[in-house]
């Protein structure tokens, strides 16, 4: 999650605004699975607030490919602080964009998902999400420091990484999250 919210900042701090969004976007998902709804509205707000006025969906739609079940209930927390009429237009018009998508794609299933990483690549890949170090996450599986960098090195070749910001990413991407 840490390391989410630092590259956020950074792309914001830097005025690189399509990876702020995506970053947004990604960590309000992430909060969200959590089950920090609150807090997942606070990440999403922004973005949602960005896009507003220049009628952008693109990014909540690429982002919805990991986010199915998730997006929907993120707009829907955020149409619920009814602020002005615009903004509830434009969150109603991407509500119908991303049902459309989902209803072309025919949605992709989370056992699908589930074969590509074994149980403790997926294991490591969200500790790697928190921002843990090794050490960290070989406390927090029972294994050693050597095994978890096993497990990384294995997760970073299925993902065609080098680095965890990247890991992260991509693993967000291909909706292995």
């Amino acid at each position: 999650m840490s390391l989410l919210q630092a590259e956020a900042d950074a792309a914001r701090a830097d005025g690189r605004v399509r990876t702020w969004l995506s970053c947004s976007i990604l960590l309000a998902g992430a909060l969200w699975q959590l089950g920090r709804q609150p807090e997942a509205v606070a990440a999403f707000e922004p973005a949602v607030t960005t896009c507003l006025f220049e009628g952008i969906k693109q990014p909540f739609v690429e982002e919805s490919d990991w986010l199915p079940e998730v997006m929907p209930e993120l707009i829907e927390a955020a149409s619920v602080r009814r602020t002005n009429r615009l903004r509830e237009a434009y969150l109603a018009e991407l509500r119908v964009e991303l049902r459309g998508k989902r209803d072309a794609c025919g949605g992709r299933g989370e056992a699908a998902r589930e074969g590509i990483l074994s149980r403790r690549e997926r294991q490591a890949l969200g500790l790697l999400i928190e921002g843990l170090t090794y050490g960290e996450m070989a406390a927090e599986l029972g294994l050693s420091v050597n095994t978890v960098k096993f497990h990384l090195k294995n997760l970073y070749g299925k993902l065609g990484v080098r680095n965890r910001r990247a890991a992260i990413h991509a693993a967000a991407k291909a909706r292995l999250l």
